[in-house]
């Protein structure tokens, strides 16, 4: 699966982010998807290939894709909570869904802030959209009390 061609579109009283999404492996049409708002909030509509990446990889799961093809940055922690989804749905499935072999994006060095991604303590995963300096205080809080090794 490639994602490609990201666009953020104004279009009378609506705003729209869209990607174009091609398939490699299996018979599929390509399509623009996309996720659309009232102008009210176009504000907070991101051109993130974030929202894109993690909207499309259990489609590519299902359809026995073997790789996302995204020429983008990608948080690392954001992959490495993608690979243990990906983990996650081939043991729920019983083997059906296979992790993808190649997850190819550009890697960036530092997690971003302020925005939605991947935190893991104590082994449990789990998704904040916080400021970085605030994530280990809002894990702590949303983590009380849960076994420190994960149930699964």
């Amino acid at each position: 699966m490639r994602i490609s061609n990201l666009k953020f579109i104004h279009d009378g009283n609506r705003a729209r982010v869209t990607a174009n999404v091609q398939w490699e492996d299996c018979d599929r049409p390509g399509h623009n998807i996309y996720i659309e708002t009232e102008e009210a909030f176009a504000k907070d509509l991101s051109l993130s290939p974030h929202a894109f990446l993690v909207g499309c990889i259990i489609p590519a799961l299902h359809f026995g894709e073997r790789r996302i093809f995204l020429d983008a940055e990608i948080c690392p922690t954001l992959r490495e909570g993608l690979e243990t989804v990906m983990a996650l749905m081939k043991e729920w499935t019983k083997g059906e869904y296979k992790p993808l072999n190649t997850f190819r994006c550009t890697q960036l060095k530092q997690p971003q802030t302020g925005r939605t991604f991947f935190v893991r303590r104590n082994g449990f995963p789990g998704c904040f959209t916080d400021q970085q300096k605030n994530i280990s205080g809002t894990a702590s809080r949303i983590h009380k009390g849960l076994p420190s090794r994960p149930w699964f």
